[in-house]
């Protein structure tokens, strides 16, 4: 399964298989030799209580209204197992999702945790019994909301290599220029040659 070890220290591992609870909040000002992972880490350690039955890491602080966990960073507000899979993991890749193998939504275990699409999010959920309603995966012209065909996009790839601007073949085909980029880029029509 997943080779690479967990970056948590000895002691805050141990802390957290024993229930323990770091009295003091942690920020990063206050430890100004550790990384971010090892700062994180600690803020994460004190957040957690281990379901010793189902190895769940359940986080005990604020949760979204989906039960996720969330805790801020830099101002923002993030998903405590996005967190903890980065941590580990490292960085997740763009459009990519962190779902969960235990269907725990407080569960941040790094080893509970793996990437999908938001595709393969929605058919584990269907699968597990938690949705009546089937994904449907529409790939390109199939999907009902398209404007382009697939016979558009060899002819939008040749404009673009000639030199046209983006938006000038948007308003040709009546889509919007992110569209055209989508089709450049290849993260949409990424089928068609």
């Amino acid at each position: 399964m997943k080779s690479k070890g967990i970056l948590f220290s000895g002691a805050m591992v141990r802390a957290i298989l024993d229930g323990r609870k770091i009295s003091k909040k942690i920020y990063k000002k206050a430890y100004p030799n550790l990384s971010d992972n090892e700062v994180f880490s600690l803020r994460i350690a004190n957040g957690i209580t281990v379901d010793k039955k189902t190895g769940c890491w359940n986080w005990e602080k604020s949760h979204n209204l989906d039960g996720y966990g969330t805790m801020t960073i830099n101002g923002r507000g993030e998903l405590v197992p996005r967190v903890c899979y980065e941590i580990v993991w490292g960085k997740i890749p763009l459009g990519m999702q962190v779902l969960h193998d235990c269907d725990n939504p407080k569960c941040c275990n790094p080893d509970h945790l793996h990437l999908g699409t938001r595709f393969d999010n929605m058919r584990e959920c269907y699968q597990r019994g938690r949705s009546n309603i089937k994904p449907v995966h529409f790939i390109g012209s199939k999907n009902p909301t398209a404007k382009l065909k697939e016979s558009d996009i060899p002819e939008i790839r040749k404009r673009l290599q000639n030199g046209e601007t983006q938006q000038s073949i948007a308003n040709i085909y009546r889509v919007s220029q992110t569209a055209i980029w989508n089709v450049s880029s290849k993260r949409e029509w990424a089928h068609v040659k």
